[in-house]
């Protein structure tokens, strides 16, 4: 759904965000596009961000987790948990 007067997106779902070095799945989105920001909510499944990023990689789950585009920051809350994967 697109709200013209507040210019959000919502999907509801399975809800997928990709971008050059991640992934994203959430059962419930919104995109603020005034803001610039993404928000992505759910319990069952959590949202889970996956990241690449040439020899980084992660994989972190949380109830919310919220993208700021324009600082390229990621802010995970409630019942986080997560992978980081080393080079060996």
């Amino acid at each position: 759904e697109f709200n013209t007067k507040t210019e959000e997106i919502y999907a509801k779902g399975k809800v997928s965000v990709i971008s050059s070095s991640v992934t994203s799945y959430s059962p419930e989105t919104v995109f603020k596009q005034k803001e610039r920001i993404i928000i992505m909510t759910g319990k069952n499944p959590q949202p889970q961000v996956i990241y690449k990023q040439e020899e980084n990689k992660g994989d972190y789950k949380a109830d919310k987790i919220t993208f700021f585009l324009d600082k390229r920051k990621i802010f995970f809350e409630n019942n986080v948990s997560g992978k980081v994967y080393l080079k060996d």
